[in-house]
């Protein structure tokens, strides 16, 4: 996740071994624009990478140096939403190219997370701050983008049910901004103010799910 004056940019990868199949969903979302989603729910599990290929979709996430530098990669069509909530109620948008070529580079240690009371091996996660910089592309061309980023990883049978970055206190006054995903652990809502990006699970604490792993 990132967010800056440029804009927002959200990467959600889910795999699901129990199911056969991954998932992924990806926000770009400009300042004063509607925000561009783009929801794969039904991808082949990829042997060895974090790169998915199906229809009109590529999409790659590769470690370049672990716990330092991640390179994502995009190519794929997506839905701008002029109602935020749309894909959780009809699923309607309009259709445009979406793309990035971005570098996520940490700027502080991984830090240890627990998401649940399980043993570690069945249920953990780790978050990360950073800056995310590069390209955003779309039917108008490049675009420059940087922002303050966060990068989380978490695994096993209970799903992370918040996240998000900030780049200052969230004041009282603050305009936010609601954007829905209909994801496949449940709703996901992202909120977007002016110093911060978190996305929050909808109905999902306390219930059992199987093991499965998000980036």
């Amino acid at each position: 996740m990132a967010h800056g004056p440029l804009g927002s940019v959200l990467v959600w990868t889910s795999v699901h071994p129990g199911r056969g199949h991954a998932e992924q969903a990806c926000v770009v979302w400009a300042p004063d624009a509607p925000p561009v989603a783009m929801i794969e729910a039904d991808i082949p599990i990829p042997g060895s990478r974090w790169e998915f290929r199906t229809h009109g979709l590529w999409v790659e996430q590769v470690c370049e140096t672990p716990h330092q530098h991640w390179s994502f990669g995009l190519e794929a069509f997506a839905l701008q939403l002029d109602d935020p909530t749309e894909l959780v109620r009809t699923g309607y948008g309009t259709r445009v190219p979406m793309g990035w070529e971005l570098d996520f580079y940490s700027s502080a240690p991984s830090r240890w997370l627990l998401t649940s009371a399980d043993p570690v091996g069945r249920s953990g996660a780790y978050t990360q701050a950073g800056n995310l910089s590069g390209l955003l592309l779309d039917a108008d061309g490049e675009h420059p983008f940087e922002a303050a980023a966060q990068r989380w990883h978490w695994w096993g049978t209970t799903p992370l049910t918040s996240a998000g970055v900030r780049t200052a206190p969230v004041s009282t006054g603050d305009s936010i901004a609601e954007l829905h995903l209909p994801l496949t652990q449940g709703p996901v809502v992202v909120e977007r103010g002016p110093s911060h990006l978190l996305i929050r699970t909808v109905d999902t604490v306390g219930r059992a799910t199987e093991p499965s792993g998000r980036h």
